[in-house]
């Protein structure tokens, strides 16, 4: 893993991305299940961009020389929100590079809020992406084994 601190633009992305997400059936809040249900929203948001970019400072930090550091100390994280609406294909790349800067021992990280947090964006992008209700929700039958038949890759 490469273990660079990550630029306050990519936290705002990531948080932006969850503030604007909303489920498709109920219209609720984007949330995640951290030590209980935990909505991402407008007045939530800095304490969600800290959290992320304090996992990354912990990872990062902990092998960079004094002199290497962006900071002396990680500087209070306040979220500005990006304009526009997030592409789910994007998002999927950010939380992708995120993960690849700040994952030190997959053991560990996967414990963390800041995993749990990106596993619920992941999985939001996901349902986001276009064409993705073409496709059959689980697979159970005979039929089913020609699957990648009926649905090759592009």
């Amino acid at each position: 893993m490469s273990k660079n601190f990550v630029d306050k633009v990519h936290i705002d992305a990531l948080v932006t991305a969850a503030v604007k997400a909303t489920d498709r059936n109920s219209g609720r809040p984007f949330f995640y299940y951290w030590n209980g249900t935990r909505p991402v929203t407008a007045e939530t948001a800095d304490r969600v961009g800290q959290m992320l970019w304090q996992a990354n400072w912990d990872v990062t930090m902990s092998w960079a020389p004094e002199e290497d550091r962006p900071f002396p100390e990680i500087p209070a994280y306040r979220h500005d929100e990006l304009p526009g609406l997030p592409n789910p294909l994007l998002v999927l790349h950010l939380i992708s590079y995120y993960e690849y800067q700040t994952v030190g021992r997959p053991e560990v990280w996967l414990m963390t809020e800041a995993a749990a947090f990106l596993g619920w964006l992941q999985g939001h992008a996901i349902n986001r992406l276009p064409g993705i209700d073409e496709y059959p929700w689980g697979l159970g039958g005979a039929e089913d084994r020609d699957v990648f038949v009926r649905y090759p890759a592009t």
